[in-house]
């Protein structure tokens, strides 16, 4: 077969080899599914209890399309289609696996105004001078001092 002959597959889409890329993106096709179904994407990381605290708060584990299937024992199951990507180690060792999640925009946004108030009463606080204030954001007050130390550094 010449060089002639070979026919080149269809790309979607042309990826720069060697440009700097942000890794923890969905694709363009997944996040036009997101905006027609009026959902919000987010990575949640599988360490202490996010991800059932994720699933309570409305979010729900985004999929790969289509069937993936594996073979175990002799039987054929159905592999784990979940978009999940390994994102670093805890204090043992062990990865830490990161979940594609979504939720629907209507509880986002709600989620975003809740968010932003307990945001104002620590701005408020600060600005007060009382950083006491901060404790309702569960920063201990000692955190909020202002205070200098002096480190004897030795190299």
């Amino acid at each position: 077969m010449t060089r002639a002959k070979v026919t080149k597959k269809a790309r979607t889409k042309r990826v720069p080899f060697g440009v700097r890329q942000l890794k923890m993106t969905a694709d363009s096709e997944t996040m036009g599914k997101f905006k027609s179904q009026k959902k919000v994407p987010r990575w949640i990381n599988d360490v202490d209890n996010r991800i059932a605290t994720a699933i309570e708060g409305g979010y729900s584990f985004v999929e790969d399309s289509g069937k993936k299937q594996v073979e175990v024992g002799g039987k054929t199951q159905d592999k784990d289609r979940r978009i999940k990507k390994i994102v670093g180690k805890d204090k043992t060792g062990i990865p830490i696996t990161a979940y594609l999640m979504s939720i629907p925009a209507l509880y986002y946004n709600r989620d975003c105004k809740e968010k932003e108030k307990q945001n104002v009463l620590v701005d408020q606080a600060i600005r007060g001078g009382n950083p006491a204030g901060l404790q309702a954001h569960g920063v201990p007050v000692e955190l909020g001092e202002t205070s200098v130390r002096r480190v004897d550094y030795k190299p």
